[in-house]
């Protein structure tokens, strides 16, 4: 335990070295978000609901993606394929601490900084320049608290059985841009699933990916509510605990792999 808060420390201490790399992604996110918010609400200039998915919520949508993308990582991250590629990845063998945990550990040092000084800040932003709705009772508050502490386990767990391939695969960038790209989609970071068509959500929803971004999000804006809430949540929580085991094992291989061709 205390190693692993010692990591988050060191990384967040990194994160603020960056300070005006920080203050440009957030002013980037901000304008980009003012695009998406005019472009989103173009597609409820004929009907106020797009398969019980509301402009209201679509008005809130794009603040909430715009400041929890870089919390919950959405673009993705290759620094751990770099590090198996450079052979630096040997290290983790020596270290006091579990590979898995040291690189949750070292994403939520960046996570916490970035919801500082992006993600909260653009919401203020946001809220000063657009109507942006709120869950309609503290208890839809509270499940999408727990949502959002689940999407980003999911997201992080993805990116590291993800960044894994580089055991397999010479140069994994391709492999992981491609991902990556593909998930902006999936997630819900482009637009909202619900506007989707049904065959899609349908086959979406079978995958991570909507658990990353879209479960939160929904709950916010009291799209889901009930039932449908407590199953997402659930599915959610199956998704941790796959994706948990998925790690350890490609991991293992890995190494196993490493070790086959004398690493």
């Amino acid at each position: 335990m205390l190693a692993s808060i010692k990591v988050i420390q060191t990384t967040a201490k990194q994160q603020l070295q960056y300070r005006t790399a920080v203050f440009a992604g957030l002013v980037t996110n901000i304008a980009w978000g003012i695009f998406r918010y005019y472009l989103i609400n173009a597609f409820f200039s004929e009907s106020p609901s797009i398969n019980g998915f509301t402009q209201s919520a679509a008005q809130t949508y794009v603040p909430l993606t715009q400041g929890l993308m870089v919390f919950l990582n959405t673009f993705g991250s290759m620094e751990i394929s770099q590090a198996v590629r450079q052979g630096d990845v040997a290290v983790s063998l020596l270290r006091p601490m579990s590979f898995l945990k040291y690189w949750m550990s070292y994403y939520a040092g960046k996570s916490f900084i970035n919801l500082l000084l992006r993600s909260i800040l653009l919401l203020l932003v946001f809220h000063l320049l657009f109507p942006i709705g709120t869950p309609a009772t503290p208890l839809q508050f509270f499940f999408f608290l727990v949502s959002l502490t689940l999407s980003w386990l999911i997201s992080h767990l993805w990116i590291i059985v993800i960044n894994l391939s580089a055991f397999w695969v010479t140069d994994a960038t391709g492999v992981l841009r491609m991902v990556f790209a593909i998930q902006q989609l999936l997630t819900g970071m482009l637009f909202p699933l619900r506007i989707l068509p049904n065959w899609f959500q349908e086959i979406v929803r079978f995958t991570p990916f909507p658990s990353m971004l879209n479960t939160p999000i929904e709950i916010f804006t009291n799209i889901v509510g009930g039932a449908e809430l407590t199953f997402m949540v659930l599915q959610q929580l199956v998704w941790v605990g796959l994706l948990y085991v998925g790690v350890k094992r490609v991991y293992r291989a890995g190494i196993h792999q490493l070790e086959i061709n004398g690493g």
